[in-house]
């Protein structure tokens, strides 16, 4: 695998390979997945015909144009994250189609073009199985929507603090959905949760903040 040392974002400070010359990268100010232009070709045309946000067909940035990645190569992933990381692409195209429908008709609404492909194409209905699985066995958990290792100034007034008081070393205030419905809670962990996590893990959870 070569080593990638720039991109739309700036320089490369940290490469994740999955294979096939896929990578996920990171800079000082942004990421995404770098997808070489042979693996680019492989990807159903309803895929590889997204107008990605870096401008470059090759670089696919993490908030939205990451799903694609994931959907066009759902075997690069772990077998234990795969059925997470499918869920949560699933869930990005519907959500960046939404936001699309506001502005452009369905003709225009490239997202829109990417949820009939999940909808009508076989190996699209396929992820959709397997999205729905891994939601019906993790319903109760949540993840993460804001992470800040500092409580918000709007919200400070709600925990009594004054301006500039952070929270203590290795603890994170987030903001977390239920897998199973989407309600949406605030929390101070101990520590930074990586993946689904329970609200009742005493181990991570030190508060519920009621907003």
């Amino acid at each position: 695998m070569r080593k990638i040392t720039s991109s739309p974002w700036g320089l490369v400070q940290s490469q994740d390979d999955l294979g096939e010359g896929v990578s996920f990268v990171s800079t000082a100010s942004h990421g995404g997945y770098y997808v070489p232009a042979e693996k680019v070709a492989e990807m159903p045309i309803q895929l590889r015909s997204m107008p990605v946000f870096s401008g470059q067909c090759e670089w696919y940035e993490e908030d939205q144009d990451w799903c694609i990645v994931a959907l066009a190569f759902p075997h690069l992933y772990k077998k234990e994250e795969r059925g997470q990381v499918i869920w949560a692409a699933i869930k990005t195209v519907h959500s960046a189609s939404d936001m699309n429908r506001k502005h452009f008709n369905n003709k225009k609404n490239y997202w829109y073009k990417v949820e009939c492909w999940l909808r009508d194409n076989e190996k699209g209905r396929e992820l959709q199985c397997i999205a729905a699985r891994w939601k019906n066995e993790n319903g109760d958990l949540y993840t993460l929507l804001f992470t800040s290792s500092h409580i918000p100034e709007s919200l400070k007034p709600i925990f009594g603090l004054g301006p500039g008081c952070p929270l203590e070393k290795g603890q994170w205030f987030i903001r977390a959905e239920r897998i199973s419905d989407g309600v949406k809670k605030h929390f101070i962990t101990k520590t930074y949760p990586f993946g689904p996590f329970s609200e009742f893990d005493q181990d991570l959870i030190l508060k519920e903040v009621e907003i």
